[in-house]
């Protein structure tokens, strides 16, 4: 589990410009054309879950980490492409999208077999606890220095030092361990049972709305806001430097305290902090209330974000679904893939109506909105209703 905590760490840094820099970096070079960008992410989440599925027919025990390796090393094509091709990208921009689907697939999908293969005790929460802060704290230093970099040199300065960390990436792929990996090749059929389940289709529904807000168009809409208002990286490296602070620590904090029989409430706790947040943005839209917005999303949404995560892993702790993890993690990323064309259409759509920073910031709210539905879908998933007797349950079989 180190060993992929490790490389998982370094890759971090490669997904952070690809969260934080990458839209800024295409709407500079693009000449301010918001609808291109928004169809770059269009193409790049319609052909995502393609590309998985044909990743997944692939995958086996024998190539299930060099398949992890390979992705790795597209990540680092994809960034030596961006080096050389320069202001030109937006020649190739749909082509790059097609890559970066691609480069996607053949690194998430080994990478999640990886988890659930090493994960044996099923201890997901502190596993997705320590990645996320590892994430969060890579997040801290690494938006800092790529903010004042790219503010002091260049976009492709920053290329060449990502370039540098991909290949220290890609070489410590060579040390992790061959693991024990039993499973057969993605099935229609056994996708079609688990939508049966009704657990697991609400967890698959909040994977379509996390796509539409948080794991899609979300972040790109709030480093357009930081990036219109101070017309700087390095202003949209500090500040997602503090949300990231503020992240960490509520994860620290998560990790220690957080138990599954709380799950349900922190789910409703951070769904009502979020709402609450956006209310003064829609009373007086200015920057302040931004800031504030964000502070409650980045304690509120790592909330959310780390229950989703336990949530689609934990499916396979179940005797009913637990020799179906490759068509798990399938549905899984078709329904976040829908969320996620689903909120770049929005996107593309105002593009060409109306881009500015007030319509910016009401996609934002609007985004946000989408938690309560989550918060609603989260509360009647059965297993974390009945934890109380089944923990109850278990205590008495102890003391009899």
């Amino acid at each position: 589990m180190k060993k992929l905590l490790f490389t998982g760490m370094l890759k971090s840094v490669t997904q952070m410009f690809n969260t934080t820099f990458l839209g800024i970096y295409f709407l500079k070079v693009s000449d301010g054309n918001i609808s291109q960008v928004a169809l770059f992410y269009l193409v790049w989440y319609l052909f995502h879950p393609i590309f998985m599925y044909m990743v997944s027919k692939k995958l086996n025990k024998d190539n299930i980490i060099s398949m992890y390796r390979m992705g790795i090393f597209l990540d680092l094509v994809c960034f030596i492409i961006l080096f050389l091709a320069k202001e030109n990208i937006v020649k190739y921009i749909y082509s790059f999208a097609i890559l970066m689907a691609i480069r996607e697939a053949v690194y998430w999908i080994p990478q999640k077999m990886l988890i659930f293969n090493v994960n044996k005790e099923y201890s997901y929460k502190k596993f997705f606890s320590y990645m996320q802060i590892i994430d969060k704290i890579w997040i801290i230093i690494s938006t800092l220095v790529t903010g004042y970099l790219i503010t002091e040199n260049s976009y492709n300065f920053v290329f060449m030092i990502i370039i540098a960390l991909g290949v220290i990436v890609y070489i410590t792929t060579f040390s992790l361990d061959k693991i024990e990996y039993e499973q057969s090749p993605i099935e229609i059929e056994k996708m079609k049972e688990i939508l049966r389940d009704k657990d697991a289709k609400r967890a698959y529904n909040i994977h379509i709305l996390n796509g539409m807000n948080s794991a899609g168009v979300l972040p790109l809409l709030i480093q357009l806001i930081i990036f219109i208002q101070f017309k700087s990286e390095f202003s949209i490296g500090y500040l997602n430097a503090i949300f990231a602070i503020i992240a960490t620590v509520t994860l620290l904090l998560l990790n220690k305290y957080l138990k599954p029989k709380y799950y349900q409430k922190a789910f409703v706790i951070s769904g009502i902090l979020m709402v609450f947040s956006i209310i003064p943005m829609v009373i007086n839209i200015n920057f302040s209330f931004f800031i504030i917005y964000n502070i409650a999303l980045n304690i509120g949404g790592q909330i959310v974000t780390l229950l989703q995560s336990i949530n689609i892993f934990q499916l396979n702790g179940s005797k009913k679904l637990q020799n179906y993890k490759l068509e798990n993690i399938m549905i899984s990323e078709i329904y976040l893939a829908v969320g996620r064309v689903t909120g770049f259409a929005f996107l593309f759509i105002i593009g060409n109506i109306a881009f500015n920073i007030l319509s910016i910031k009401i996609l934002i709210m609007l985004s946000s909105l989408l938690i309560v539905l989550e918060m609603i879908i989260f509360n009647n998933i059965e297993r974390y209703k009945n934890i109380g007797d089944i923990n109850r349950e278990k205590t008495n079989k102890i003391l009899v």
